[in-house]
């Protein structure tokens, strides 16, 4: 264990990170940046999704709204942790057609999907600099 210690050093190691991240900065909205930086954080502290509960939410809901009306789902959807959901349950509950209801929450898949996108190119592009100051660092 001894022996890796030789090949570690600090100040090139500040050069490598400190480099590539600010190599990052220097290409990125400073918004863009904070949200690349905060999604490593939402990869290490993965939410996890129980599919089951989700599925019986919406059967449950669904049996309010059978029973109870469409108006009833509004306190319902106040309850939901899933704010997706909520949005979709809020949609039907104004009364807004079918159609136009698909149509707002599939816009709302594409724009999730493009932030998602947006901070796996920023993690892409960091693989890219590190490299390059990785030789920097070792000089």
């Amino acid at each position: 264990m001894a022996g890796i210690v030789y090949f570690l050093d600090a100040p090139s190691a500040m050069i490598t990170f400190g480099g590539a991240f600010m190599a990052m900065f220097a290409g990125y909205e400073i918004p863009d940046y904070i949200n690349g930086l905060k999604s490593f954080l939402i990869t290490i502290k993965l939410p996890s999704v129980n599919t089951g509960s989700i599925i019986q939410k919406i059967i449950d809901l669904s049996n309010v709204a059978r029973k109870e009306g469409l108006l009833s789902l509004e306190e319902a959807a106040g309850e939901l942790d899933d704010t997706f959901l909520q949005k979709g349950i809020m949609l039907i509950v104004d009364g807004t057609d079918p159609e136009l209801v698909r149509g707002i929450m599939e816009t709302e898949l594409i724009n999730i999907e493009g932030r998602h996108k947006q901070n796996i190119t920023f993690w892409e592009d960091l693989g890219g600099m590190g490299p390059a100051w990785g030789m920097i660092g070792t000089l």
